[in-house]
């Protein structure tokens, strides 16, 4: 009796880690204008938390000039860093949605091979209506499209991307 309850708690344990395993692994893509690895644009902060099992780290806040003093309408910044990721939200409720979602990781990849370290010449073969200046390339937005993929440039090459809508 004992050991069927063992093998019965060990094949849930392994069900589960291999519910959570694929979400991880398969989370190393950068969709444009979309996410970065399991973080979306619009995403709930409760609802990543409840992904990753934490809420972050708050790194930046900007106060709600309309509402001094009421630290849950205010901006922030958190820093997810076991995905090396960073996400800005609208105000610090737990609703919230995200409205940008950045990495300097190289971990990351478009499904065209473009992340972190890639050329600016890269970029432009794989998004073809890329704009570039020596700082940023930018893909998007686009007529009717808000969507946005930024690929901040130092030596030529990305350093930062961040996926965002436009205002």
């Amino acid at each position: 009796m004992r050991r069927t309850h063992l093998l019965a708690a060990s094949a849930t344990a392994t069900a589960i880690g291999l519910l959570a395993a694929p979400a991880l692994g398969a989370g190393d893509r950068i969709v444009h204008g979309r996410s970065i690895g399991i973080i979306s644009l619009g995403q709930e902060r409760a609802t990543i938390g409840g992904i990753l099992g934490g809420d972050g780290v708050v790194i930046a806040r900007t106060p709600d000039p309309r509402a001094p003093g009421t630290r849950n309408l205010d901006a922030v910044t958190v820093a997810y860093p076991s995905l090396a990721l960073i996400v800005r939200f609208p105000t610090d409720e737990a609703s919230s949605g995200a409205l940008s979602v950045a990495t300097r990781s190289a971990r990351y990849r478009t499904a065209g091979g473009v992340g972190v370290g890639s050329s600016r010449a890269r970029i432009l073969a794989a998004f073809p209506r890329a704009t570039c200046t020596v700082s940023r390339c930018q893909v998007g937005p686009r007529a009717g499209d808000v969507r946005i993929t930024r690929f901040s440039m130092s030596g030529g090459r990305a350093v930062r991307i961040t996926v965002l809508s436009a205002p």
